[in-house]
């Protein structure tokens, strides 16, 4: 797959991603456009198994990789669908006289390979015409992915609460310009996304983390409340871990990364993004601390979404405002 305007519609496009990374990529590198519209994967039942939960997993999967990419190249779109598309497309160069569409029937029940696959060329008009202005339909319908202005529009009326945030969150965090993250530990939150962080302080981003003081009777509060496999002291070394990896992630960048301590037994752990700047809509991802369960409830919010948006928000910039600051290699209460 070679052209400078390159795009992809499918469900999950989990094995054409991974199959022409290199070829995006040198697309994007050279100052190509890549759009990339994929199924919203909350269009599928979270509580689903089987068949449909692995699909939800494979979409998921697929915008984790996007989302790193997208921090990497601006000229990289993606989209989701509230409606499964009725063929999976590539277009290559639509608008262009070698442009190529190849169309890939999405067949019941497959034995091997979902067929026919048509491919399709200018001289082939009025089919491939067709097929050209049906994606670019079906690509202006979508949803700008993420957080795009119309998102809670389009959304409106269904429940800001989710199983899982999947990639959204991170695909935020990969974005944005400034970022409040506030929890007990964060330690899988950073230890997953390092990259992700590191790409974000080296494009300007501004972080700031609160995380439990490791010395604070908040500790045993914590173990004891959220976490019943989990003792004192290995929540302790957890934070500890947190604080030598984003120490790491400050110097490693020189990015502008700041880190507080709370006392305060956190009830509920929230990931605010941009919601200080001007420009992009902020989001609040925010889990519940349940006492002794391991799933939190998890709650999605934007700007419009009062009085609850800016309630929880004020509450996570006072935590902020009262933690104390930590400087770089320091892990003990002077």
């Amino acid at each position: 797959m070679t052209g400078t305007n390159v795009m992809l519609i499918g469900i999950s496009l989990s094995r054409t991603i991974q199959s022409y990374r290199r070829a995006m990529r040198h697309t994007l590198m050279i100052g190509g456009k890549v759009r990339i519209l994929l199924l919203d994967p909350e269009t599928l039942d979270p509580r689903a198994q089987g068949e449909t939960l692995h699909v939800r997993n494979r979409i998921n999967n697929s915008l984790q990789e996007l989302a790193v990419a997208k921090t990497e190249f601006e000229m990289l779109e993606v989209r989701l669908m509230v409606n499964e598309p009725a063929c999976g497309m590539n277009l290559i160069d639509a608008d262009s006289p070698a442009g190529l569409i190849v169309v890939q029937h999405r067949e019941f029940d497959p034995v091997g390979e979902a067929s026919p696959i048509i491919a399709l060329e200018q001289k082939d008009t009025p089919w491939y015409i067709h097929f050209r202005n049906e994606a670019e339909r079906i690509w202006e319908a979508s949803m700008e992915w993420p957080q795009a202005g119309n998102w809670v529009e389009r959304r409106r009326g269904r429940s800001p609460f989710v199983a899982d945030f999947g990639t959204d969150h991170i695909a935020a965090i990969g974005n944005c310009r400034s970022a409040l993250i506030t929890g007990v530990a964060r330690n899988e939150l950073i230890r997953s996304n390092f990259q992700v962080f590191q790409r974000a302080l080296q494009r300007g981003c501004k972080l700031r983390f609160v995380l439990i003081d490791p010395e604070s009777p908040a500790v045993e509060i914590a173990a004891d409340r959220y976490y019943a496999d989990r003792s004192p002291e290995n929540l302790q070394n957890r934070i500890r871990q947190s604080t030598e990896l984003l120490t790491d992630l400050r110097e490693r960048t020189d990015g502008d990364l700041e880190l507080r301590y709370t006392s305060c037994a956190i009830a509920m752990g929230c990931i605010a993004t941009d919601t200080s700047q001007g420009g992009n809509p902020g989001a609040l991802f925010l889990e519940y601390y349940t006492h002794q369960v391991a799933n939190e409830p998890k709650l999605i919010l934007r700007p419009g979404d009062e009085p609850e948006f800016h309630s929880l928000l004020r509450e996570a910039e006072t935590i902020w405002s009262l933690a104390r600051t930590v400087g770089p290699g320091q892990t003990t209460t002077p």
